[in-house]
């Protein structure tokens, strides 16, 4: 944290990204993507190219980082016009950067981490649930492990998972053993969500985009596999 004059390579960021939004993301582009309910994929890759997605991956896989002050100094310029770019900044450099770069195993590292400096996957959270709302302890969602541990079996469902319409990979919270006991039974899975499906989006949510809100099947609660190994098990009984 700084408390007086930021340091230089703070402020030249700052500068620079406030010109990138006047070219960029200029206010009759914001109200096309508000009316579209959509993030402009085309800006945000541009963005991804002045290298601010990197700023929370470290050097020996191909990022910046981590520099916290910086990634947080990318958020609040690009707050600036809304959340069309801060929102898919977050998911990419704070939910996929920040979490696989402390916590993935190796592998997970060595796949991810250099996709996420580049800007080219998306994250999103499968924390609460319907019958649960912050009693996150309490997730019924079920994961078990198939095939001598190659394969994570997952079956529940999920609320307010943000972003999980367009995200490329959900950090999902689960029940790994109902005999355990509370706390110690949790583990958290990057799971693929190819083959997942997002509905109930309601648009307006968290600034003007259209996040999705559940995460199912038709049905009402959402199954997969995942696999191999070493890229869907991220963290386990912590």
């Amino acid at each position: 944290m700084y408390f007086s004059d930021e340091p230089d390579h703070i402020q030249m960021l700052r500068a620079t990204l406030r010109r990138f939004i006047e070219k960029e993301a200029p206010r009759p582009k914001r109200e096309e993507w508000r009316r579209a309910q959509a993030w402009p994929r085309d800006v945000f890759a541009k963005l991804s190219e002045l290298g601010v997605c990197a700023l929370t991956v470290p050097a020996e896989f191909g990022g910046q980082g981590p520099d916290w002050y910086a990634a947080t100094a990318v958020i609040e310029e690009l707050s600036r016009c809304g959340s069309f770019l801060a929102g898919p900044y977050i998911h990419c450099a704070f939910y996929g950067g920040g979490n696989v770069a402390e916590s993935g195993s190796p592998e997970q590292k060595a796949v991810l981490l250099p996709k996420i400096a580049e800007g080219k996957v998306q994250f999103a959270y499968g924390f609460s649930e319907p019958d649960v709302g912050g009693d996150l302890a309490s997730v019924q969602t079920r994961a078990h492990l198939e095939d001598g541990g190659d394969t994570v079996v997952i079956n529940g469902s999920k609320r307010w998972c943000t972003g999980a319409d367009w995200a490329d990979y959900i950090i999902c919270l689960v029940n790994s053993d109902p005999e355990g006991s509370k706390y110690r039974n949790l583990t958290l899975v990057l799971a693929s969500l190819q083959g997942l499906c997002a509905r109930q989006r309601f648009d307006g949510h968290f600034g003007n985009i259209g996040h999705a809100t559940s995460l199912s099947r038709a049905s009402g609660s959402f199954s997969g596999r995942n696999s191999p190994a070493e890229i869907r098990l991220a963290w386990s009984q912590r």
